[in-house]
């Protein structure tokens, strides 16, 4: 599993009705792993029940923090929205230009959005020009960031010539997040998400 406390942090800070000094911040982030086994922001994402979460930080913590269901909830939707990146990318094979370019061309940015085109996937294929196989985009720097053998860690937003995609890998591509969002329940929460219109 990995451990990324900036992760932690950053869900944390994001929320407007936080209020936590540094060090109760850093103390939480550690009760979170020690006591709740939440490591990063995809195990957050994952969590169902904000209370047993309020319960055992209050009950682990060595100082007095003004805590509730409804911050630990924000902190839970903020590592939501920004999980569904790193999970449609896996879905992908880790094609980060791929999935820019189907957000971009077809609205298509989440497994929610990937899985509606599991019976019609050439329809992607075309709505995207992959079928034409001439295609420049600027990949995805924040998850990019994460990998330190990414082409984008050395050159951000460099824009990059996208590979050949089949229609074979679409199509592999909608099964899997077809499988992903009925078989794993601890995904429950992908359902919520769609690209929108504007992005």
């Amino acid at each position: 599993v990995e451990e990324d406390q900036d992760e932690l942090k950053e869900c944390i800070c994001s929320s407007s009705i936080t209020r936590l000094s540094q060090e109760q911040i850093n103390q939480v982030i550690l009760i979170l792993m020690k006591d709740c086994s939440i490591y990063n922001w995809r195990q957050l994402a994952n969590t169902k029940n904000a209370t047993d979460i309020v319960d055992l930080l209050k009950n682990n913590a060595t100082s007095k923090m003004i805590l509730n269901s409804e911050m630990v909830e924000s902190w839970i939707d903020y590592a939501q929205s920004q999980s569904v990146e790193e999970v449609i990318v896996e879905v992908c094979d880790g094609r980060i230009d791929v999935v820019e370019i189907m957000r971009d061309q077809a609205r298509t940015g989440t497994p929610k959005d990937l899985c509606n085109w599991r019976q019609i996937p050439e329809m992607l294929w075309e709505e995207c020009g992959f079928h034409n196989h001439n295609h420049t985009t600027k990949k995805l720097t924040r998850i990019a960031r994460k990998d330190p053998t990414s082409d984008i860690t050395k050159k951000e937003n460099a824009a990059t010539t996208t590979s050949e995609v089949s229609l074979d890998d679409i199509a592999t591509w909608c099964q899997r997040a077809y499988q992903i969002l009925q078989e794993q329940d601890e995904y429950e929460w992908l359902h919520w998400y769609t690209t929108s219109v504007t992005s």
